[in-house]
């Protein structure tokens, strides 16, 4: 299908839906729908929207986009159905929106806002680069109509708190078929593998699929074919301590190392009472790295570097904990992917976005982000909801594309 009549299809979506769910926002009749931008202008205002396709109907979400003194926020638009004669307040109670949380979620949401530079809306003719916005709540206060019997169930879900939503629009190049054959034979062969992981170390399957088809080979016949997740000598000696989750909540940990490369059929027991002067100074770095663990009274896992290249599934697991590891460790989602490619020592916690997208020297690969989403389908944004350290998070990363050539990221 081209490209004209996927977007013809994903305008006629859009209205259909406007139509249906907000008939009282957009009851002007004048929504001019970009779907280059994902941008909806309706008079003054102006939205963005994603599409999700998961199952038969794809689902959509609406935002508002505001500008704010520190930057642009974007709110979630609830849905508005046609007004109904109201019931009798016979049975029923008017409570209103608790807004304490809101305006918690506020405080949270102006922290990050500061923490990025200000976003422009650029015209249809700039280049599209990465942009990070926050979404935050509406903090109008609304009255609701509730049924005795409901209340304590609506009140329950009024003091939930609000997780502020990091949202950034990614700069992709236009796939053709053979990407997407790519991304789907990842999923045929290794999906197996890649869920059960993203299950036990509480990541994305889709997100996990999408970095593995960056990462690995295409060609079947080459020698790290079944390196899908392409563990490299880097990560040799280093302890791997990440939870493992199973139906939501953490249940144990995962202790795994991966031997350097001169250890290869040599046993972690004998290498206690080697004589280590026969290797290099790096390699003698990370046996000692090793051979700490192992001392310890934690369970430690030690694979062999060809055990974990050869063997695709040992592979997919060792970079899916590695990947939770680095997450955790730079407690940012984000960070800790571009970590898994650039390298554990480069990014840190406080490495600053504008420093990510703009592609740090002397790294391989600087729009590392960029070539991961370049898998996503037209239309498809990951929305993430995760838990790091404690902590829910959400991030929703979506593809963008650009049609000149890009001078590179700002944002």
């Amino acid at each position: 299908m081209n490209k004209e009549k996927l977007e013809e299809q994903e305008k006629q979506l859009l209205l259909e839906t406007l139509k249906r769910n907000y008939p009282d926002l957009f009851h002007e009749g004048n929504a001019f729908i970009d779907t280059f931008r994902k941008q909806i202008s309706v008079g003054s205002k102006k939205f963005t929207y994603s599409i999700q396709y998961h199952g038969q109907e794809p689902k959509i979400s609406f935002y508002e986009i505001k500008e704010k003194k520190d930057g642009i926020a974007v709110f979630p638009v609830s849905k508005r159905p046609p007004e109904k004669n109201l019931k009798s307040n016979h049975g029923c109670v008017h409570l209103l929106r608790n807004t304490a949380p809101v305006w918690k979620a506020l405080g949270l949401t102006s922290v990050l806002l500061l923490a990025i530079n200000q976003l422009e809306i650029k015209d249809e003719n700039s280049l599209l680069q990465p942009q990070i916005v926050t979404e935050i709540p509406d903090p109008t206060i609304e009255t609701l109509e509730v049924d005795l019997d409901q209340k304590d169930e609506v009140q329950k879900d009024i003091d939930q708190p609000t997780v502020p939503v990091i949202s950034i629009q990614v700069p992709v190049k236009e796939m053709n078929e053979l990407d997407y054959q790519k991304r789907k034979g990842t999923e045929d062969i290794f999906g197996n593998s890649i869920k059960k992981y993203a299950d036990r170390y509480h990541l994305d399957y889709t997100l996990m699929v999408l970095l593995f088809t960056q990462e690995r080979n295409s060609d079947f016949q080459a020698a790290n074919y079944q390196n899908v997740a392409q563990i490299t000598s880097a990560l040799c000696g280093e302890g791997i301590k990440v939870p493992v989750w199973e139906d939501q909540k953490q249940v144990s940990t995962d202790y795994l190392c991966v031997l350097p490369k001169c250890c290869n059929g040599i046993d972690i027991s004998s290498l206690k009472n080697m004589d280590l002067s026969c290797f290099s100074n790096e390699d003698r770095r990370e046996i000692k790295m090793a051979l700490k663990l192992y001392e310890s009274n934690e369970p430690w896992q030690f694979y062999h570097f060809d055990e974990v290249c050869q063997n695709s599934d040992l592979s997919i697991r060792v970079g899916s904990a590695y990947l939770q590891f680095l997450i955790s460790e730079d407690d940012d989602l984000i960070r800790g992917i571009f970590g898994y490619n650039w390298g554990r020592t480069r990014v840190k916690k406080d490495t600053p976005y504008e420093l990510l997208f703009g592609g740090m020297n002397g790294v391989d690969d600087k729009n590392y982000l960029e070539n991961i989403c370049s898998y996503l389908y037209p239309g498809e944004i990951l929305a993430l909801k995760t838990q790091i350290n404690g902590v829910d998070k959400e991030y929703r990363i979506e593809g963008v594309l650009y049609e000149k050539e890009k001078t590179g990221p700002s944002l």
